[in-house]
């Protein structure tokens, strides 16, 4: 059993590279994330099932045709300190990194990141949290090409500056790129040296790629750099008024972003140009 025991808490964005970073740490050989990437553990811990459809969905369906990851997430949420006794045996089987990458847990209130580290570092985890960065219009408009994919929740009918349109003022998917809250909650709950806070635009350069092995603990892997996961080919681009709109909405983030990453003032809005 190793004595480093890292826990990597990633807390998203969605579409800002949370699947390439779960695949980067992953491929090291001191890395183990488990099952799953995204355990949505935490997001569920603190609903009840009359909060969260999802979690009521789960519990009201046979076990019997439960598949592996919905058990696994069953089990974590029946049996108490399941979450950290099953990480756990990941580090006694001989690796020191693990973790839980699920993009949802930006929205976890102040005391439950509070709960969350308490909770985490009883099993005697050094907790890393990790939230990665993008253009809001970029991760929107990502956003919004995945559900076209993979989803009904827009209509085929819609182009892409319309389904944005569409979207665009639904809190549930505005929340995503305001990125301002979550940075503000981990940075009073978390020590300095354990947050990382990446810009996707710049994340796969090679200097970036050192500074984000080096905070995880793993080896420098270049190999990575060239590769893309979940990427959604652009096959239109948006109206002005439509990216009007999106700068609009988010000139807050924006402007907190410029100031505290002055790097995205020439990385971000690039399309506008």
């Amino acid at each position: 059993m190793t004595e480093e025991k890292t826990f990597i808490l990633g807390i998203g964005a969605p579409k800002a590279g949370t699947t390439w970073l779960y695949e980067y740490i992953q491929n090291d050989p001191k890395a183990n994330f488990g099952q799953m990437k995204e355990y949505h553990y935490w997001n569920l811990a603190f609903l009840d099932q009359k909060e969260s459809e999802k979690k009521y969905k789960l519990f009201k369906k046979s076990k019997k045709k439960y598949c592996s990851d919905e058990l696994l997430r069953w089990t974590m949420l029946s049996m108490k300190n399941y979450y950290g006794i099953y990480f756990n045996s990941i580090i006694n089987s001989g690796y020191s990194i693990t973790g839980d990458i699920t993009p949802h847990y930006a929205r976890a209130k102040e005391h439950h990141l509070k709960y969350i580290k308490k909770y985490l570092e009883a099993f005697g985890f050094n907790i890393k949290v990790v939230y990665l960065l993008r253009d809001p219009m970029e991760r929107l408009w990502s956003n919004v090409r995945m559900e076209r994919e993979l989803y009904e929740s827009i209509k085929n009918d819609l182009n892409d500056s319309e389904a944005i349109n569409f979207k665009i003022n639904d809190p549930f998917w505005k929340f995503d790129s305001f990125y301002i809250n979550p940075i503000k909650r981990i940075q009073k709950i978390f020590k300095k040296e354990n947050i990382y806070i990446g810009i996707f635009e710049e994340m796969f350069l090679q200097e970036k790629l050192m500074e984000l092995s080096n905070f995880i603990g793993v080896n420098y892997n270049p190999e990575m750099i060239q590769k893309k996961i979940n990427v959604t080919n652009k096959k239109e681009k948006l109206d002005n008024s439509t990216m009007k709109e999106i700068q609009e909405s988010y000139i807050e983030t924006y402007e907190f972003c410029y100031k505290n990453f002055p790097q995205t003032k020439y990385l971000w809005n690039k399309q506008s140009e």
